[in-house]
């Protein structure tokens, strides 16, 4: 559990119905602000390990807080001339990507360092199992993989045209390893692509539609608990759920129009979802959902979330940290 700090908790919450999803019984969470920074700053992804958690956005910002999200401090940026777009801690290593395909690394919790890229893609996730392999994925239909750290990344060839309509090498958003290791990615078109093999080989487990067609809006984030308990969301308040691990997806119907930007699912089954003027909570695998409104929840824009044992962690504008605690 994060740790408690002096910030003010607001205890507010909205239990609504979502068009055809049920709403969830009226018990508000706890909802602070660990940190706020200025207008321009924007914070695109968190992730957290154990009490570790490291933030990215704008201008080579990295945030990192080794107290489970009480207190911030700045790291340094190899070039903070570039966004970064996403952050993946793991048991050896940390590794940031973003603009102009930047790879950052770093393996004592201090100091990053620029690696090698293959692409000047702009990278948009990452991504990366205990055992080192790495992905990240990103524009026009980039995939890096690094098999170990110290290991240099590697584009993957991917065969776009048998996968995508049109043949479109598509905008590729999110990317993540399930617990038995399998790796998923989201991207243009409403695709889910999955591979067994690290990332190597992909094939498509919800196939991606027409560029025409209402079906093809895109998916900008995805994760699927150590239960098998996943959910993608995306474009037009579009919404997936799984319970099988990925293998198969159902449509759920949001019954509203915003872009939903980030997601987490616990082992818990409890599910966090934000967005942009709107964040979701479900408590019970996707069943019911209630919008939070606490702080601005409800009115500005927030991009990622990460659970670490029950609390939430939440960044997106002016550089803001939200901590959310169930009730």
């Amino acid at each position: 559990m994060f740790r408690e700090t002096t910030a003010s908790a607001v205890l507010v919450g909205c239990a609504m119905a979502c068009g055809g999803m049920a709403a969830a019984a009226d018990h508000a969470p706890r909802v602070e602000l660990l940190r706020a920074g200025i207008t321009h700053d924007a914070l695109f992804s968190v992730d957290v390990a154990d009490e570790e958690a490291v933030a990215v956005g704008s201008d080579g910002l990295i945030l990192r807080s080794l107290d489970g999200g009480a207190s911030w401090q700045a790291d340094a940026a190899p070039d903070s001339a570039l966004s970064l777009l996403d952050v993946a801690l793991g048991p050896r290593r940390s590794i940031a990507v973003g603009q102009m395909g930047a790879i950052l690394e770093s393996t004592d919790r201090a100091r990053w360092t620029a690696v090698a890229s293959p692409t000047d893609k702009r990278l948009l996730a990452v991504a990366q199992r205990p055992d080192g392999v790495a992905l990240a994925v990103g524009q026009f239909g980039t995939v890096l993989r690094s098999a170990a750290p110290g290991q240099a990344w590697q584009p993957v060839a991917v065969d776009w045209r048998a996968l995508v309509p049109e043949g479109f090498d598509p905008q590729l958003y999110d990317v993540m390893f399930t617990a038995d290791g399998r790796a998923l990615l989201v991207g243009e078109f409403g695709m889910i692509l999955a591979s067994d093999d690290g990332g190597q080989s992909w094939r498509a487990v919800h196939a991606p539609q027409s560029a025409e067609g209402e079906e093809g809006a895109e998916l900008w984030a995805i994760d699927i608990n150590a239960r098998g308990l996943g959910v993608a969301v995306g474009q037009q308040g579009r919404m997936l759920l799984t319970d099988d691990g990925g293998r198969h997806w159902r449509e759920l119907d949001s019954g509203f129009g915003d872009s939903l930007m980030g997601v987490d699912v616990s082992d818990g089954n409890r599910i966090y979802v934000a967005g942009i003027r709107r964040f979701l909570e479900s408590g019970d695998g996707g069943r019911t959902w209630r919008a939070l409104d606490a702080l601005d929840l409800g009115t500005a824009w927030y991009q990622a979330v990460r659970i670490s044992d029950g609390d939430a962690l939440v960044v997106g504008h002016s550089g803001r940290i939200l901590r959310i605690a169930p009730d």
